[in-house]
Formats: C-alpha cells, structure tokens, sequence
C-alpha cells in the first residue's frame, strides 16, 4: 500500500474487510490518492488507484458498502465509491462544487453533511490558484450514486471565519437535527485591505432539515462583545443534557435553555498562567 491516511474516518471495517483512504505524498509534483479493501489477514484484495491526481483527500467516510471521498485543488470533487464487492471497489460518481468538506457527518442513508470552507478560483501571470472564503455548510444528497448532488448550502462570515471543527471533529455538536459549532465569524472585506474584522466569537446553532436546509436558530457567546478577543474565551465544546445546552472555554462554562438560548448559569473557570491575552490578527 502506498500513501497516508488523513484521520480515523479515513480507515473502517465492514464485514471482515479492513477499508483505508491514503494520499501518496511521494512524488510532490504527482500527488495521488488511493483506497484500499484488506481481508482479515491484511492482505490487500481490493484497490483504487490515482483518485484525482495532483489533488489530496481533505475528507472520507465509509457507510457501509459505500465509501465517500472529498478531494481538492481547485474545486471540490465529492466521489461516491461502491464497496459492496470488497474484491472489485469502484467509483459511481463525481460531484464537482466550489469549496471543499473538512468532516462528512451521516445523515441518513442518502444524505451527507459536509463541514469546511468555500473557494474561489484566482489568476496571477497566467497561472490559477484557489483562495479560502467563509465556512461552508453543505447537504449532499447521494441517493442517486451515479450523479451526487449538493441539495443546500449555508455560507459563514468572509476570509479568515475559522472553526475547531476544521479540523477536530470532536467541536461538532450534532443531536436530533440540531448542528452546532464554535466559529470565530470575519466580515467580509474589500480586496485593498488584508486584516480581518471579527464580527462574532462564539457558537452558532442550526436546525438542519432535508428539505429546507440550514436554519439558524441561536448563537451562544463568551466573550463581553469588546472588540479584544482572547482565545481562552474561544467556545471549544457543545453539550446537551436533557433541555440545556452546555458550551465550554477555557475560562468559563455556561448553560442555556435549548428552547429559547436564555442564559441559566455560568460558571468561571481559573485560567492557567501560561495563557495570555494574545493578539487577533484576523482584525
């Protein structure tokens, strides 16, 4: 086998075959990506080969005898990948979309959730290159696997909104329809100027539905609405407990009624000496 994994959802076992999705960094001018079927002796019974050269998995997910795929470069192309042969894997289908999916989070059976950012192509001197926007939520619908297709999309904040859930699955909160996530949110901003305001440090919550889509429905601060943000005031986790929703800081937890977001309590926590208010260079 050839190449890296990227995380754990990019390795599964399924009715005794062992699933990996590797980026081969070898030759850094023919980037490539694989996914391999290993039987219960790790012997290698099933390949895929050179999956969208010159591009590397930014996401993967297997759901049974299917297994999903993200990629970039330029743009984002989602594969659908039959599994249910482990001796003969094979691509159905290809969604090409700006942007790309850091996390894929099962819906049901034929939708998928994709958690990362959107892009945009740009030229210089003959040559084009892609450019990070705001956060993207997206709605896959792969029930027809041959022709993917992004069924809804919500857009957060300009260049530079950040989230932990980039890139650590763990700050996603995800239960009975409801999405939510720690987002530092930046304006937009005109192309002369290259700081980035903060227009919301906090966590955003969304009713997620098939057939609507994204709806917001509150959004849960630590910070004092100063324009100085501290990372130790950054919400790293969300958690329910019956009717309240619990976010936590590295300085404080909070509760609030999940019906309508009014603050029930909170609770300071010592902050450690060896953190600091540190500059935010995103203003």
């Amino acid at each position: 086998m050839d190449g890296i994994p990227l995380n754990q959802f990019s390795m599964d076992e399924h009715n005794g075959y062992f699933r990996i999705a590797t980026t081969d960094y070898a030759d850094w001018q023919n980037i490539t990506n694989n996914l391999y079927v290993l039987d219960g002796i790790m012997q290698v019974v099933g390949q895929i080969n050179d999956i969208a050269k010159g591009e590397q998995i930014y996401s993967a997910r297997f759901i049974g005898d299917k297994g999903y795929l993200v990629t970039f470069e330029m743009v984002d192309p989602l594969f659908v990948i039959d599994l249910a042969n482990p001796r003969a894997p094979k691509i159905l289908g290809e969604l090409k979309i700006p942007g790309f999916s850091n996390y894929l989070h099962p819906l049901d059976e034929n939708h998928l959730l994709g958690i990362g950012q959107d892009t945009q192509v740009n030229s210089s001197e003959g040559r084009e290159f892609a450019t990070t926007k705001g956060m993207k939520l997206a709605i896959f619908d792969v029930s027809e696997v041959n022709n993917p297709k992004e069924k809804h999309v919500e857009l957060i904040g300009g260049q530079g909104t950040w989230s932990e859930a980039l890139y650590n699955h763990k700050a996603v909160f995800f239960h009975e329809g409801v999405l939510a996530l720690p987002v530092s949110v930046t304006a937009s901003r005109p192309a002369d100027r290259w700081d980035y305001k903060v227009e919301f440090a906090g966590a955003l919550f969304y009713d997620v539905d098939l057939d609507t889509g994204f709806n917001q429905v509150g959004r849960v601060s630590h910070t004092n609405g100063e324009q100085e943000m501290f990372y130790h005031s950054d919400i790293r986790r969300i958690v329910q407990i019956e009717d309240v929703y619990y976010t936590v800081s590295l300085d404080q937890i909070m509760a609030h009624s999940a019906q309508d977001f009014q603050k029930l309590a909170e609770l300071k926590l010592p902050v450690p000496d060896h953190y600091y208010p540190a500059p935010d260079f995103r203003r």
